[in-house]
């Protein structure tokens, strides 16, 4: 078995952990405690890091999410050599290893909050920064529905323990700019620490993306996001010494007129990203709400002016892959490829609390083909995917286009 394939089939059936086999890890931060996601017994309350690396020894790395389910066929297994994967009683010929706790998570800023809670890191080499934590189409009760964002912010975003900025705050306060700016000071300051730890500890020479994820706020408050996070970009980019500055991500909802898309550029932004999630438009109704009431149409139309603001391919539109037919969602991977727009999508994995649900044709067999036939896509239209496969932990678009899958 190829290490793509396994990486698929990880995504697709998760993996069963023998938890004794992993009890004598150390890793200090309790961002790697997992039990209600990932589906482990509560009782364990393991750490258990959020991915694996494998290599099947033609020189590449894969990430791959880390999905406890017991049921699988898949067993994460340890003997003298160390960690392995057993299948169906055979032990795959495919080196496995931990990804490495970053020495940044823990560290915390200047006021006590934990690094971690300020800058993810799925994978090796993408940094997440999250200005403001949740989603407040969850909160009126359109939330997507694959999407655990405000239950997971509600346990460590929002709490007196963590004093983190949030859509809910922001929201419910009586001048949501006011609030906004007046928070601005704080937030600042928690990014530059968290991001220059990330750089001096970690990433003083990798080959590193930074992405400012801005947790999406009431349609009438898009221009307040696009203006927050500038200003955030430019005081990262100004005050971070050593910040590479050619793989800079703004992952945004679409805002009203195009203006705020150059304010972003001017801000010294290189990549834009506006995730539709779903193609066909009856179902994104049905499985993005909010982002549906923000209107379709909207995201098609602000993806095609950012192309005319960053050039092709470097606008971004993520999916998820296996809430619809595949067949439909590859029409939108030609569509955008057309207009210069890159794709990906990520395995859709059904967590605790989510209602969507796997559509009819999903199985290794499809989902393998249809990266296949994504990546070729890409190709067509002299694309190539953002990120890369160190990082890309439930998404194997980079391994296709590679020819690995």
């Amino acid at each position: 078995m190829k290490a793509a394939e396994l990486k698929l089939h990880l995504l697709v059936d998760g993996l069963s952990i023998d938890f004794d086999a992993i009890n004598n890890d150390s890793f200090k931060s309790d961002k790697y405690l997992h039990n209600d996601r990932h589906f482990a017994p509560k009782s364990h309350k393991r750490h258990v890091p959020q991915e694996l690396i494998l290599c099947g020894g033609d020189g590449y790395e894969l990430c791959v999410g880390v999905l406890s389910r017991p049921e699988s066929p898949l067993h994460l297994k340890r003997d003298s050599n160390g960690l392995f994967i057993e299948s169906f009683a055979e032990r795959l010929d495919i080196s496995v290893r931990f990804v490495a706790e970053p020495l940044f998570w823990s560290m915390t800023t200047n006021d006590g909050i934990p690094n971690f809670r300020i800058l993810s890191v799925p994978g090796i080499n993408e940094l997440n920064l999250w200005p403001w934590h949740d989603c407040s189409l969850h909160y009126a009760g359109k939330g997507c529905t694959f999407c655990t964002t405000t239950s997971t912010a509600n346990h460590f975003g929002t709490g007196s323990r963590s004093n983190l900025l949030t859509a809910f705050a922001i929201e419910r306060s009586s001048d949501p700019q006011e609030y906004m700016w007046s928070s601005y000071p704080l937030l600042r300051e928690r990014a530059i620490k968290a991001v220059s730890d990330a750089l001096n500890h970690d990433y003083s020479s990798a080959d590193y993306w930074v992405t400012i994820i801005s947790g999406n706020l009431d349609q009438s408050l898009v221009q307040l996001q696009y203006e927050a996070m500038a200003m955030l970009f430019k005081d990262l980019i100004s005050k971070v010494p050593g910040l590479r500055k050619d793989r800079m991500v703004a992952n945004i909802m679409p805002p009203e007129s195009g203006q705020a898309i150059s304010l972003l550029k001017n801000a010294g932004v290189t990549h834009f990203m506006s995730n539709l999630e779903i193609w066909d438009s009856e179902l994104f109704r049905a499985i993005c709400p909010g982002k549906a009431d923000y209107g379709r149409d909207k995201f098609l139309e602000m993806l095609q002016h950012a192309v005319t603001v960053f050039g092709e391919g470097n606008v971004w539109c993520n999916f998820v892959s296996g809430l619809e037919p595949l067949e439909l969602q590859l029409d939108g991977y030609e569509y955008l490829a057309a207009r210069g727009i890159v794709s990906g999508a990520n395995v859709f994995h059904r967590d605790p609390r989510v209602t969507a649900d796997f559509a009819d044709d999903v199985s290794f067999v499809n989902l393998r083909d249809y990266y296949r036939c994504a990546a070729n896509i890409l190709r067509n239209h002299n694309l190539e995917p953002f990120y890369c496969m160190s990082s890309r932990r439930s998404s194997l678009i980079w391994e296709a286009y590679l020819g690995l899958l």
